[in-house]
């Protein structure tokens, strides 16, 4: 595990990009069974060529056994706001992988990607899957905000599962082109009584509403309604009845931003330090970086030295220290942008907004990207020259383009993290 760090990454663009924890389907289905490779295999470790950004949630299944010859239906969902300022958008799941250890051994299972397209010329929406790979691709009107199906997969189990398997994982990469958007992922589980089609012959529900589809029901986003039919009397982490997709896990909220650079790198990390006392406070500053830093009285309870570190390199990255500290009273962060690829349309537009991480892996040097878990607005724009904003505690901390509400992430260029070759395949 990696130590928790406060890090001040000035980006600009926004994209999303996650791993989480759950249950789900295997890949592709021939007639009522899927026709995948045998066998799984134990969860691979979540590294690929983007080594951070890597979010976790474990869950676990409910106590009910599962029995031989069901089908586990997993699917997931997402909840995306931001889209409407940009006329349509669309969002992307790659490298997805569902693992958990049951019965003496791991099963891990390939997850077919995912796409969600919000279209402003769509009346209604929909879900379909490519004959071939399983594919899924959900496309939406572009002014829907409610829970929309982005993946799903159906294991069929040949020997049984005994209840309360944990954790169950799902993994997964997600990635926009477009910046300021926002995206909550949830998943969930639930048990059938018979084999499933294949993906392009289970009807899938694309929406949770009972009107912009074809499925004018109360049933959730992606429930496969040709197979509810086969519903069984629980397990995984439904309960049965007319919950034909299972209890959700928690939500995972995300997004991807592009780190803003420094026109010349440092060559070198500098480091700055200073006492901070309950009746003064203090500052501290580094002006080769830009950087300028006021802790005002009463933000701390006795006296502590801060330390800040301009990261070597051409990304405008701070370490803060002690991790973890937290403030009663906020410090404001000074930025210059003299210096960095902040430029005069930017600037301009006024649309720059903080951001917050935890952990140094989550910022990837060489593709000049970070993942980040909560948007910050700024107490002043660039176009003097400076932004401000405040922070509480010591955790990592960036600069993104595209977005002034704080509780909207963003999506910007393209990754490609997390893929991971896997085998997919029923529970034997």
């Amino acid at each position: 595990m990696t130590r928790k760090r406060t890090i001040i990454t000035l980006l600009i663009g926004i994209a999303a990009t996650v791993a989480i924890a759950a249950c789900a389907d295997s890949p592709t289905g021939a007639a009522r069974s899927y026709d995948v490779p045998a066998g799984g295999h134990p969860e691979a470790a979540l590294t690929a060529a983007y080594p951070g950004g890597v979010e976790k949630s474990s869950v676990n299944f409910n106590g009910t056994p599962i029995p031989a010859g069901s089908t586990i239906w997993f699917s997931a969902v997402v909840k995306v706001t931001g889209v409407s300022k940009h006329g349509g958008a669309s969002i992307q799941v790659t490298g997805q992988e569902i693992s958990f250890a049951a019965n003496g051994r791991t099963y891990s299972y390939a997850v077919p990607n995912g796409t969600v397209v919000f279209s402003p010329t769509a009346a209604t929406a929909t879900t379909t899957a490519d004959r071939n790979s399983g594919a899924w691709t959900t496309t939406v009107p572009s002014s829907y905000n409610g829970d929309v199906f982005v993946s799903g997969l159906a294991v069929p189990v040949s020997s049984a599962l005994p209840g309360g398997i944990k954790p169950v994982t799902w993994s997964a990469s997600y990635a926009s082109a477009t910046s300021g958007l926002s995206v909550n992922w949830q998943w969930a589980a639930a048990v059938y009584t018979a084999p499933f089609m294949t993906n392009t012959a289970i009807g899938v529900k694309p929406v949770d509403d009972n009107k912009t589809s074809a499925y004018r029901n109360s049933d959730h986003a992606g429930t496969p309604e040709d197979e509810t039919k086969f519903m069984g009397h629980g397990g995984a982490t439904g309960g049965g009845g007319a919950n034909y997709t299972g209890g959700y896990s928690g939500t995972l909220s995300f997004a991807l931003v592009n780190v803003i650079t420094r026109t010349v790198p440092l060559a070198q990390a500098i480091t700055a330090s200073t006492i901070v006392t309950p009746s003064s406070g203090g500052a501290l500053s580094i002006p080769a970086a830009g950087l300028n830093v006021a802790i005002p009285p009463g933000a701390v309870s006795a006296p502590m030295t801060i330390t800040v570190t301009a990261l070597a390199g051409n990304l405008v990255t701070y370490d803060f220290g002690p991790s973890g500290t937290q403030f009663s009273a906020p410090l404001q962060v000074t930025q210059s942008t003299s210096g960095t690829n902040i430029g005069p349309l930017t600037a301009l537009l006024g649309n720059l907004t903080a951001a917050y991480f935890e952990n140094d892996n989550q910022v990837n040097a060489s593709k000049g990207t970070a993942l980040v878990d909560e948007l910050i607005p700024l107490n002043a724009g660039a176009l003097f020259g400076t932004v401000q904003f405040n922070i509480y505690h010591f955790s990592g901390y960036l600069l993104a383009n595209g977005n002034s509400d704080p509780g909207d992430g963003g999506g910007g260029a393209q990754n490609d993290a997390l893929r991971r070759a896997t085998n997919g395949g029923g529970i034997q």
